[in-house]
Protein backbone atom coordinates (compact mmCIF):
# COMPACT_ATOMS: atom_id res chain seq x y z
CA UNK A 1 0.00 0.00 0.00
CA UNK A 2 1.59 2.97 -1.23
CA UNK A 3 1.11 6.30 0.58
CA UNK A 4 1.34 9.95 -1.13
CA UNK A 5 4.94 11.64 0.07
CA UNK A 6 3.83 14.68 2.28
CA UNK A 7 4.79 18.07 0.76
CA UNK A 8 8.35 19.24 1.11
CA UNK A 9 8.79 21.54 4.63
CA UNK A 10 12.00 23.95 4.32
CA UNK A 11 14.72 22.74 6.19
CA UNK A 12 14.47 23.38 10.27
CA UNK A 13 11.44 24.77 10.35
CA UNK A 14 8.94 24.58 13.42
CA UNK A 15 8.85 20.94 13.96
CA UNK A 16 10.83 19.41 17.17
CA UNK A 17 13.69 18.25 15.69
CA UNK A 18 15.08 21.42 14.97
CA UNK A 19 15.85 23.11 18.18
CA UNK A 20 18.29 25.99 19.17
CA UNK A 21 20.73 23.39 19.71
CA UNK A 22 20.75 21.23 16.54
CA UNK A 23 20.27 24.45 14.39
CA UNK A 24 23.80 26.07 16.59
CA UNK A 25 25.75 22.94 15.60
CA UNK A 26 24.16 22.82 11.41
CA UNK A 27 25.77 25.76 11.63
CA UNK A 28 29.41 24.98 12.54
CA UNK A 29 29.48 22.07 9.98
CA UNK A 30 29.18 22.29 6.39
CA UNK A 31 25.31 23.16 6.47
CA UNK A 32 23.64 20.64 4.41
CA UNK A 33 19.98 21.13 3.45
CA UNK A 34 19.70 18.12 0.98
CA UNK A 35 18.80 14.83 2.52
CA UNK A 36 20.39 13.52 -0.69
CA UNK A 37 23.69 15.40 0.42
CA UNK A 38 24.02 14.27 4.04
CA UNK A 39 23.40 10.22 2.91
CA UNK A 40 26.20 10.73 0.81
CA UNK A 41 24.05 10.36 -2.77
CA UNK A 42 24.97 13.99 -4.18
CA UNK A 43 28.04 16.34 -2.93
CA UNK A 44 30.52 16.00 -0.95
CA UNK A 45 29.26 15.42 2.60
CA UNK A 46 31.81 12.86 3.75
CA UNK A 47 34.72 15.39 2.46
CA UNK A 48 32.95 17.90 4.16
CA UNK A 49 32.72 16.58 7.28
CA UNK A 50 36.28 15.01 7.07
CA UNK A 51 37.86 18.40 6.57
CA UNK A 52 36.29 19.85 9.46
CA UNK A 53 37.82 17.18 11.56
CA UNK A 54 40.91 17.70 9.98
CA UNK A 55 40.81 21.59 10.99
CA UNK A 56 39.51 20.80 14.37
CA UNK A 57 42.73 18.33 15.08
CA UNK A 58 45.38 20.30 13.50
CA UNK A 59 44.71 23.57 15.63
CA UNK A 60 44.43 21.15 18.74
CA UNK A 61 47.52 20.27 17.32
CA UNK A 62 49.43 23.27 16.63
CA UNK A 63 48.47 24.12 20.54
CA UNK A 64 50.19 21.57 21.77
CA UNK A 65 53.11 21.77 19.73
CA UNK A 66 53.48 25.62 20.76
CA UNK A 67 53.64 24.47 24.13
CA UNK A 68 56.27 21.61 23.52
CA UNK A 69 58.50 23.79 22.12
CA UNK A 70 58.53 26.24 24.86
CA UNK A 71 59.13 23.12 27.39
CA UNK A 72 61.42 21.99 24.98
CA UNK A 73 63.40 25.07 24.52
CA UNK A 74 63.30 26.01 28.60
CA UNK A 75 65.19 22.28 28.48
CA UNK A 76 67.87 23.48 26.19
CA UNK A 77 68.64 26.55 28.19
CA UNK A 78 68.77 25.08 31.22
CA UNK A 79 72.05 22.61 30.02
CA UNK A 80 72.94 25.45 27.52
CA UNK A 81 73.60 27.73 30.54
CA UNK A 82 74.66 25.68 33.26
CA UNK A 83 77.41 27.30 35.08
CA UNK A 84 76.82 30.52 33.95
CA UNK A 85 75.32 33.63 35.68
CA UNK A 86 71.68 33.27 34.51
CA UNK A 87 70.37 36.35 35.00
CA UNK A 88 71.75 38.21 31.49
CA UNK A 89 71.57 35.43 29.39
CA UNK A 90 69.28 32.90 27.56
CA UNK A 91 66.45 35.10 27.77
CA UNK A 92 65.95 34.91 31.65
CA UNK A 93 62.39 36.45 31.67
CA UNK A 94 61.15 32.92 33.33
CA UNK A 95 63.98 32.97 36.12
CA UNK A 96 63.77 36.53 36.90
CA UNK A 97 63.83 37.22 41.01
CA UNK A 98 60.25 37.18 42.00
CA UNK A 99 59.04 39.06 45.18
CA UNK A 100 56.86 37.55 47.61
CA UNK A 101 53.81 39.31 46.04
CA UNK A 102 54.22 37.72 42.62
CA UNK A 103 54.58 33.79 43.95
CA UNK A 104 51.39 34.50 45.70
CA UNK A 105 49.61 35.87 42.91
CA UNK A 106 50.74 32.70 41.03
CA UNK A 107 49.99 30.42 43.74
CA UNK A 108 46.70 31.56 43.76
CA UNK A 109 46.31 31.77 39.78
CA UNK A 110 46.89 28.56 39.84
CA UNK A 111 44.44 27.73 42.33
CA UNK A 112 41.85 29.67 39.83
CA UNK A 113 42.65 27.50 36.93
CA UNK A 114 42.34 24.25 39.34
CA UNK A 115 38.97 25.51 40.65
CA UNK A 116 38.24 26.13 37.05
CA UNK A 117 39.16 22.82 35.92
CA UNK A 118 37.20 20.57 38.28
CA UNK A 119 34.11 23.28 37.66
CA UNK A 120 34.30 22.40 34.11
CA UNK A 121 34.29 18.69 34.30
CA UNK A 122 31.47 18.79 37.26
CA UNK A 123 29.30 20.36 34.71
CA UNK A 124 29.22 17.23 32.95
CA UNK A 125 25.75 15.84 34.67
CA UNK A 126 24.44 18.40 32.21
CA UNK A 127 25.13 16.55 29.44
CA UNK A 128 24.50 13.19 30.96
CA UNK A 129 21.16 14.12 32.31
CA UNK A 130 20.24 15.17 28.80
CA UNK A 131 21.85 11.42 27.50
CA UNK A 132 19.92 10.21 29.77
CA UNK A 133 16.56 11.78 28.75
CA UNK A 134 17.17 11.02 25.64
CA UNK A 135 17.35 6.79 26.68
CA UNK A 136 13.94 7.37 28.62
CA UNK A 137 12.52 8.88 25.75
CA UNK A 138 13.68 5.71 23.71
CA UNK A 139 12.28 3.53 26.36
CA UNK A 140 9.27 5.30 26.44
CA UNK A 141 8.61 4.67 22.53
CA UNK A 142 9.68 1.01 22.71
CA UNK A 143 7.32 0.67 25.76
CA UNK A 144 3.88 2.00 23.28
CA UNK A 145 5.65 0.27 20.33
CA UNK A 146 5.51 -3.01 22.04
CA UNK A 147 1.72 -2.78 22.82
CA UNK A 148 1.20 -2.25 19.79
CA UNK A 149 3.00 -5.30 18.55
CA UNK A 150 1.76 -7.08 21.07
CA UNK A 151 -1.96 -6.57 19.96
CA UNK A 152 -1.14 -7.44 16.52
CA UNK A 153 0.31 -10.36 17.90
CA UNK A 154 -2.93 -11.28 19.40
CA UNK A 155 -5.06 -10.99 16.88
CA UNK A 156 -2.79 -12.86 14.90
CA UNK A 157 -3.14 -15.47 17.56
CA UNK A 158 -6.93 -15.11 17.07
CA UNK A 159 -6.69 -15.92 13.40
CA UNK A 160 -4.98 -19.04 14.27
CA UNK A 161 -7.28 -20.14 16.53
CA UNK A 162 -10.49 -19.10 13.94
CA UNK A 163 -8.41 -21.36 11.09
CA UNK A 164 -8.05 -24.08 13.53
CA UNK A 165 -11.97 -24.04 14.48
CA UNK A 166 -12.33 -24.23 10.83
CA UNK A 167 -10.24 -27.42 10.02
CA UNK A 168 -11.61 -29.21 12.83
CA UNK A 169 -15.17 -28.06 11.54
CA UNK A 170 -13.90 -29.59 7.93
CA UNK A 171 -12.25 -32.22 9.01
CA UNK A 172 -15.50 -33.57 10.94
CA UNK A 173 -17.83 -33.44 7.57
CA UNK A 174 -17.89 -37.35 6.58
CA UNK A 175 -19.38 -37.72 2.72
CA UNK A 176 -20.66 -41.06 1.33
CA UNK A 177 -17.76 -42.13 -1.27
CA UNK A 178 -20.38 -44.17 -3.32
CA UNK A 179 -23.11 -41.18 -3.12
CA UNK A 180 -20.48 -38.92 -4.09
CA UNK A 181 -19.60 -40.89 -6.91
CA UNK A 182 -22.91 -41.48 -8.29
CA UNK A 183 -23.79 -38.22 -7.57
CA UNK A 184 -20.73 -36.76 -9.79
CA UNK A 185 -19.76 -34.69 -6.95
CA UNK A 186 -16.33 -34.60 -5.81
CA UNK A 187 -15.43 -34.33 -1.47
CA UNK A 188 -14.53 -30.91 -1.25
CA UNK A 189 -12.78 -31.42 2.01
CA UNK A 190 -9.21 -32.22 1.16
CA UNK A 191 -8.73 -29.27 -1.01
CA UNK A 192 -10.57 -27.10 1.63
CA UNK A 193 -7.83 -28.17 4.07
CA UNK A 194 -5.35 -27.50 1.88
CA UNK A 195 -6.55 -24.07 1.69
CA UNK A 196 -6.86 -24.12 5.76
CA UNK A 197 -3.11 -25.50 5.93
CA UNK A 198 -2.06 -22.69 3.49
CA UNK A 199 -3.54 -19.92 5.28
CA UNK A 200 -2.03 -21.20 8.68
CA UNK A 201 1.24 -21.01 7.15
CA UNK A 202 0.83 -17.28 6.02
CA UNK A 203 -0.83 -16.46 9.83
CA UNK A 204 1.78 -18.08 11.55
CA UNK A 205 5.04 -16.71 9.18
CA UNK A 206 3.68 -13.29 10.15
CA UNK A 207 3.07 -14.09 13.45
CA UNK A 208 6.37 -15.48 14.21
CA UNK A 209 7.83 -11.60 12.34
CA UNK A 210 5.56 -9.81 14.71
CA UNK A 211 6.46 -12.13 17.66
CA UNK A 212 10.68 -11.58 16.71
CA UNK A 213 9.87 -7.77 16.81
CA UNK A 214 7.73 -7.29 19.98
CA UNK A 215 10.69 -9.68 21.37
CA UNK A 216 13.57 -7.55 19.77
CA UNK A 217 11.54 -3.76 21.43
CA UNK A 218 11.00 -5.56 24.50
CA UNK A 219 14.97 -6.42 24.72
CA UNK A 220 15.91 -2.73 24.02
CA UNK A 221 12.96 -1.38 26.82
CA UNK A 222 14.04 -3.24 29.50
CA UNK A 223 17.47 -2.73 28.55
CA UNK A 224 16.81 1.05 28.54
CA UNK A 225 14.82 1.19 31.65
CA UNK A 226 17.33 -1.02 33.31
CA UNK A 227 19.25 1.40 36.43
CA UNK A 228 22.41 -0.31 35.49
CA UNK A 229 22.17 1.34 32.18
CA UNK A 230 21.78 4.14 33.34
CA UNK A 231 24.25 4.30 36.12
CA UNK A 232 26.77 2.43 33.27
CA UNK A 233 25.87 5.72 31.08
CA UNK A 234 26.48 8.08 33.80
CA UNK A 235 30.22 6.22 35.38
CA UNK A 236 31.01 6.18 31.30
CA UNK A 237 30.41 9.98 30.80
CA UNK A 238 32.02 11.07 34.00
CA UNK A 239 35.34 8.66 33.49
CA UNK A 240 35.65 9.98 29.68
CA UNK A 241 35.75 13.46 30.77
CA UNK A 242 37.79 13.55 33.46
CA UNK A 243 40.09 10.90 32.47
CA UNK A 244 42.58 13.21 30.94
CA UNK A 245 42.48 16.03 33.20
CA UNK A 246 42.74 13.29 36.82
CA UNK A 247 45.96 13.18 36.97
CA UNK A 248 46.86 17.03 36.01
CA UNK A 249 44.43 18.14 38.86
CA UNK A 250 45.74 15.52 41.50
CA UNK A 251 48.94 16.20 40.83
CA UNK A 252 48.15 20.33 41.03
CA UNK A 253 46.48 20.12 44.37
CA UNK A 254 49.13 18.37 45.56
CA UNK A 255 51.28 21.24 44.25
CA UNK A 256 49.89 23.79 45.21
CA UNK A 257 48.83 22.49 48.73
CA UNK A 258 52.76 21.88 49.10
CA UNK A 259 53.59 25.96 48.71
CA UNK A 260 50.66 26.68 51.07
CA UNK A 261 52.72 24.19 53.52
CA UNK A 262 55.67 26.14 53.07
CA UNK A 263 54.09 29.28 53.28
CA UNK A 264 53.92 28.70 57.05
CA UNK A 265 56.78 26.38 58.02
CA UNK A 266 60.38 27.35 59.63
CA UNK A 267 63.43 26.98 57.80
CA UNK A 268 64.44 23.54 58.13
CA UNK A 269 64.34 20.33 56.21
CA UNK A 270 60.41 20.00 56.58
CA UNK A 271 60.10 23.45 53.95
CA UNK A 272 63.57 21.86 51.83
CA UNK A 273 61.12 18.77 51.02
CA UNK A 274 57.91 20.91 50.80
CA UNK A 275 60.10 23.28 48.28
CA UNK A 276 60.75 19.40 46.26
CA UNK A 277 57.48 18.31 46.81
CA UNK A 278 55.65 21.16 45.28
CA UNK A 279 58.27 21.33 42.36
CA UNK A 280 57.81 17.61 41.54
CA UNK A 281 54.07 17.49 41.49
CA UNK A 282 53.26 21.07 39.56
CA UNK A 283 55.73 19.80 36.63
CA UNK A 284 54.32 15.66 37.10
CA UNK A 285 51.16 17.40 35.99
CA UNK A 286 51.98 19.90 33.74
CA UNK A 287 54.03 17.28 31.89
CA UNK A 288 51.12 14.51 31.78
CA UNK A 289 48.01 17.40 30.61
CA UNK A 290 50.88 18.96 27.99
CA UNK A 291 51.61 15.33 26.72
CA UNK A 292 48.89 12.51 27.13
CA UNK A 293 46.41 14.26 28.81
CA UNK A 294 45.14 16.78 26.36
CA UNK A 295 46.02 14.54 23.85
CA UNK A 296 43.90 12.35 25.06
CA UNK A 297 41.07 15.46 25.61
CA UNK A 298 41.83 16.19 21.90
CA UNK A 299 40.78 12.78 20.43
CA UNK A 300 37.57 13.01 22.74
CA UNK A 301 36.49 16.27 22.18
CA UNK A 302 36.77 15.65 18.28
CA UNK A 303 35.11 12.21 18.46
CA UNK A 304 32.04 14.28 20.51
CA UNK A 305 32.00 17.51 17.99
CA UNK A 306 31.93 15.52 15.11
CA UNK A 307 29.33 13.21 15.67
CA UNK A 308 27.24 16.37 17.15
CA UNK A 309 27.80 17.89 14.10
CA UNK A 310 26.79 14.83 12.03
CA UNK A 311 23.31 14.19 14.17
CA UNK A 312 22.67 17.64 13.96
CA UNK A 313 22.75 17.69 9.98
CA UNK A 314 20.31 14.52 10.21
CA UNK A 315 18.10 16.88 13.05
CA UNK A 316 18.19 19.78 10.74
CA UNK A 317 17.20 18.27 7.11
CA UNK A 318 14.99 16.43 8.66
CA UNK A 319 14.80 12.29 10.12
CA UNK A 320 12.58 11.24 7.65
CA UNK A 321 13.92 12.70 4.79
CA UNK A 322 17.48 11.17 5.52
CA UNK A 323 16.47 7.94 5.64
CA UNK A 324 13.78 7.79 3.40
CA UNK A 325 16.95 9.38 0.83
CA UNK A 326 19.11 6.49 2.23
CA UNK A 327 16.53 3.71 1.62
CA UNK A 328 16.65 5.06 -2.03
CA UNK A 329 20.14 5.24 -2.55
CA UNK A 330 20.51 1.49 -1.14
CA UNK A 331 17.37 0.59 -3.21
CA UNK A 332 15.48 -0.52 0.38
CA UNK A 333 12.10 -0.18 1.85
CA UNK A 334 12.56 0.40 5.62
CA UNK A 335 9.69 0.42 7.63
CA UNK A 336 11.30 2.67 10.01
CA UNK A 337 10.96 5.03 7.25
CA UNK A 338 7.92 4.35 6.10
CA UNK A 339 6.21 4.89 9.68
CA UNK A 340 8.23 8.33 10.35
CA UNK A 341 7.75 9.98 6.98
CA UNK A 342 4.44 8.14 5.76
CA UNK A 343 6.01 7.81 2.43
CA UNK A 344 6.62 5.31 -0.41
CA UNK A 345 5.84 1.81 -0.08
CA UNK A 346 4.93 -0.07 3.29
CA UNK A 347 7.48 -2.99 3.41
CA UNK A 348 4.50 -5.18 5.56
CA UNK A 349 2.22 -4.71 2.85
CA UNK A 350 2.99 -7.84 0.90
CA UNK A 351 2.60 -9.71 3.65
CA UNK A 352 -0.60 -8.39 5.06
CA UNK A 353 -2.00 -8.63 1.51
CA UNK A 354 -0.58 -12.52 1.27
CA UNK A 355 -2.41 -13.06 4.23
CA UNK A 356 -5.62 -11.60 3.05
CA UNK A 357 -5.81 -13.13 -0.19
CA UNK A 358 -5.40 -16.21 1.93
CA UNK A 359 -8.18 -15.41 3.64
CA UNK A 360 -10.56 -14.59 0.73
CA UNK A 361 -9.46 -17.86 -0.83
CA UNK A 362 -10.94 -19.54 1.92
CA UNK A 363 -14.27 -17.45 1.39
CA UNK A 364 -14.45 -18.91 -2.18
CA UNK A 365 -13.34 -22.45 -0.76
CA UNK A 366 -16.03 -23.16 1.57
CA UNK A 367 -18.96 -21.89 -0.43
CA UNK A 368 -18.57 -25.84 -1.89
CA UNK A 369 -19.98 -26.82 1.32
CA UNK A 370 -23.17 -25.46 0.50
CA UNK A 371 -23.77 -27.66 -2.82
CA UNK A 372 -23.10 -31.17 -1.64
CA UNK A 373 -26.10 -33.21 -2.60
CA UNK A 374 -29.14 -34.80 -0.21
CA UNK A 375 -30.18 -38.11 -0.84
CA UNK A 376 -33.62 -38.04 -3.12
CA UNK A 377 -35.33 -40.90 -5.13
CA UNK A 378 -32.52 -40.79 -8.49
CA UNK A 379 -29.44 -41.67 -6.07
CA UNK A 380 -31.37 -44.03 -4.03
CA UNK A 381 -32.49 -46.04 -7.11
CA UNK A 382 -28.36 -45.61 -7.99
CA UNK A 383 -27.10 -46.52 -5.06
CA UNK A 384 -29.21 -49.64 -5.16
CA UNK A 385 -28.09 -50.83 -8.49
CA UNK A 386 -24.13 -49.42 -8.51
CA UNK A 387 -24.75 -49.47 -12.37
CA UNK A 388 -25.91 -46.11 -13.04
CA UNK A 389 -24.93 -42.57 -11.88
CA UNK A 390 -28.10 -40.48 -11.10
CA UNK A 391 -28.71 -39.53 -14.73
CA UNK A 392 -28.65 -43.18 -15.66
CA UNK A 393 -25.28 -43.04 -16.99
CA UNK A 394 -24.05 -46.10 -17.57
CA UNK A 395 -20.80 -46.69 -14.77
CA UNK A 396 -17.57 -48.21 -15.81
CA UNK A 397 -17.63 -51.26 -13.34
CA UNK A 398 -14.06 -52.07 -12.10
CA UNK A 399 -12.74 -56.30 -13.89
CA UNK A 400 -13.84 -58.72 -11.52
CA UNK A 401 -16.52 -56.62 -9.77
CA UNK A 402 -20.15 -56.60 -10.12
CA UNK A 403 -20.30 -53.35 -9.33
CA UNK A 404 -18.73 -49.53 -9.86
CA UNK A 405 -19.61 -49.00 -5.67
CA UNK A 406 -17.03 -49.95 -2.57
CA UNK A 407 -17.47 -52.95 -0.73
CA UNK A 408 -18.89 -50.38 2.03
CA UNK A 409 -22.10 -49.64 -0.09
CA UNK A 410 -25.02 -50.08 1.42
CA UNK A 411 -28.40 -50.34 -0.81
CA UNK A 412 -29.84 -47.27 -0.96
CA UNK A 413 -29.76 -43.52 1.06
CA UNK A 414 -32.60 -42.24 3.07
CA UNK A 415 -34.48 -39.29 0.88
CA UNK A 416 -34.00 -35.91 2.17
CA UNK A 417 -30.45 -36.65 4.08
CA UNK A 418 -27.54 -35.24 3.22
CA UNK A 419 -24.71 -37.28 1.26
CA UNK A 420 -22.04 -35.84 3.70
CA UNK A 421 -22.79 -35.65 7.59
CA UNK A 422 -22.06 -32.89 10.24
CA UNK A 423 -22.40 -30.18 7.09
CA UNK A 424 -24.27 -27.65 9.58
CA UNK A 425 -22.11 -27.73 12.14
CA UNK A 426 -18.86 -27.60 9.86
CA UNK A 427 -20.69 -24.66 7.71
CA UNK A 428 -21.22 -22.76 11.07
CA UNK A 429 -17.82 -23.43 12.41
CA UNK A 430 -16.76 -21.86 8.67
CA UNK A 431 -18.90 -19.27 8.56
CA UNK A 432 -18.07 -18.07 12.24
CA UNK A 433 -14.17 -18.22 11.64
CA UNK A 434 -13.93 -16.47 7.83
CA UNK A 435 -16.03 -13.67 9.53
CA UNK A 436 -13.61 -13.61 12.27
CA UNK A 437 -10.69 -13.84 9.91
CA UNK A 438 -11.98 -10.90 7.65
CA UNK A 439 -12.16 -8.77 10.86
CA UNK A 440 -8.80 -9.50 11.39
CA UNK A 441 -7.23 -8.62 8.46
CA UNK A 442 -9.43 -5.38 8.31
CA UNK A 443 -7.64 -4.74 12.30
CA UNK A 444 -4.19 -5.69 10.78
CA UNK A 445 -4.57 -3.21 8.07
CA UNK A 446 -5.77 -0.45 10.24
CA UNK A 447 -2.89 -0.91 12.68
CA UNK A 448 -0.30 -2.21 10.69
CA UNK A 449 -0.22 -0.53 7.48
CA UNK A 450 -1.52 3.01 8.88
CA UNK A 451 1.26 5.27 9.22
CA UNK A 452 -0.50 7.38 11.45
CA UNK A 453 -0.65 5.00 14.62
CA UNK A 454 3.10 4.18 14.68
CA UNK A 455 5.07 7.57 13.26
CA UNK A 456 4.12 9.22 16.72
CA UNK A 457 6.16 6.82 17.96
CA UNK A 458 9.01 6.87 15.88
CA UNK A 459 9.08 10.63 16.06
CA UNK A 460 9.17 10.14 19.76
CA UNK A 461 12.29 8.03 19.74
CA UNK A 462 13.91 10.19 16.96
CA UNK A 463 12.70 13.70 17.39
CA UNK A 464 12.55 14.00 21.31
CA UNK A 465 15.27 11.14 22.48
CA UNK A 466 17.53 11.72 19.27
CA UNK A 467 17.26 15.15 17.84
CA UNK A 468 16.19 17.08 21.34
CA UNK A 469 17.98 15.43 24.52
CA UNK A 470 20.63 13.63 22.39
CA UNK A 471 21.97 16.03 20.63
CA UNK A 472 21.85 18.35 23.59
CA UNK A 473 23.40 16.25 25.84
CA UNK A 474 26.45 15.69 23.35
CA UNK A 475 26.79 19.54 22.80
CA UNK A 476 26.84 19.97 26.68
CA UNK A 477 29.67 17.02 27.17
CA UNK A 478 32.31 18.32 24.39
CA UNK A 479 31.81 21.61 25.96
CA UNK A 480 33.00 20.47 29.14
CA UNK A 481 36.07 18.68 28.03
CA UNK A 482 37.03 21.89 25.94
CA UNK A 483 36.91 24.39 28.80
CA UNK A 484 38.31 21.90 31.08
CA UNK A 485 41.39 21.59 28.59
CA UNK A 486 41.25 25.92 28.12
CA UNK A 487 42.24 26.00 31.77
CA UNK A 488 44.41 23.15 31.84
CA UNK A 489 46.36 24.33 28.82
CA UNK A 490 46.44 27.91 30.94
CA UNK A 491 48.20 25.91 33.83
CA UNK A 492 50.74 24.57 31.99
CA UNK A 493 52.31 27.77 30.73
CA UNK A 494 52.04 29.05 34.35
CA UNK A 495 54.06 26.32 35.96
CA UNK A 496 57.30 27.16 34.70
CA UNK A 497 56.77 30.96 35.93
CA UNK A 498 55.34 29.29 39.22
CA UNK A 499 57.87 27.09 40.17
CA UNK A 500 60.50 29.56 39.63
CA UNK A 501 58.71 31.97 41.75
CA UNK A 502 58.22 29.72 44.28
CA UNK A 503 61.95 28.47 44.85
CA UNK A 504 62.75 31.67 44.77
CA UNK A 505 60.41 33.25 47.24
CA UNK A 506 61.64 33.98 50.69
CA UNK A 507 65.03 35.37 49.76
CA UNK A 508 66.88 37.08 53.06
CA UNK A 509 69.62 39.14 51.19
CA UNK A 510 68.68 41.83 48.71
CA UNK A 511 70.33 41.26 45.32
CA UNK A 512 71.93 37.94 46.60
CA UNK A 513 69.56 34.23 45.13
CA UNK A 514 69.41 31.59 47.48
CA UNK A 515 69.17 29.33 44.98
CA UNK A 516 69.98 29.02 41.63
CA UNK A 517 66.81 30.31 39.36
CA UNK A 518 66.86 27.20 36.95
CA UNK A 519 66.32 25.17 40.20
CA UNK A 520 62.93 26.37 40.48
CA UNK A 521 62.02 24.72 37.39
CA UNK A 522 64.54 21.75 36.93
CA UNK A 523 64.65 20.99 40.67
CA UNK A 524 68.55 20.54 40.38
CA UNK A 525 71.73 21.39 42.17
CA UNK A 526 74.11 24.04 39.86
CA UNK A 527 77.98 24.91 41.02
CA UNK A 528 76.32 28.41 42.51
CA UNK A 529 74.50 26.32 44.89
CA UNK A 530 77.81 24.36 46.21
CA UNK A 531 79.80 27.82 46.66
CA UNK A 532 78.41 30.83 48.49
CA UNK A 533 81.12 33.17 47.64
CA UNK A 534 80.43 31.89 44.08
CA UNK A 535 76.76 33.29 44.15
CA UNK A 536 77.78 36.18 46.41
CA UNK A 537 80.55 37.42 43.92
CA UNK A 538 77.49 36.21 40.57
CA UNK A 539 75.40 38.55 42.59
CA UNK A 540 77.91 41.47 43.09
CA UNK A 541 78.54 41.20 39.50
CA UNK A 542 75.46 41.39 38.14
CA UNK A 543 74.21 44.21 40.14
CA UNK A 544 72.17 46.62 37.96
CA UNK A 545 72.86 50.54 37.10
CA UNK A 546 71.07 52.63 38.60
CA UNK A 547 69.23 53.22 34.87
CA UNK A 548 69.01 49.16 34.72
CA UNK A 549 65.71 47.33 35.72
CA UNK A 550 66.00 44.48 37.73
CA UNK A 551 64.18 41.54 35.30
Amino acid sequence: MATPRPAATPPCDADPPCTETVESLWGMGSQPEDPDVVVGAEGSYDMDMTTLMATVIAIGVILLLVHACFRLGLCCKHFACKGKPIQKKCCPCVEKKCCKRQALILKIALALILVGVVLSLLSYTAGSDRIGAAVEDVADAMKQLEVILGRLQQILGNMVNSVTDMTVGVNGIACDANAMLLAGKTDPTPDIVADLTKTNTTIATMKQSIYDMKSDVEKYRKRAEDPQVQDMINYAIALMVSLPFIIYILTTCLGVACTACRSVMPEGKVKKMSKNCAWCHLNTGACWAGGPGLILALVIFVALFIVSIALADFCYVGPGPVMLAAARDNNETSALTYYLECAGENPMAKDVDAMAAAVANLTDATASLTSLPTCDANLDTALQLCTHDVNMNLLEVPSGATSACTPSHTAGCVIGDPVCANVPAADTAVTTSVASLLASVADIKADVLNCTKFQPIIETAFHDGVCTEAVAGLYYIWQVVAAAGVFTYIGIWLVPFATAAFKQEGGGVVGVADTDPEKGIFGDQSEYDETGKLMEAAAVADQPEADEPVL
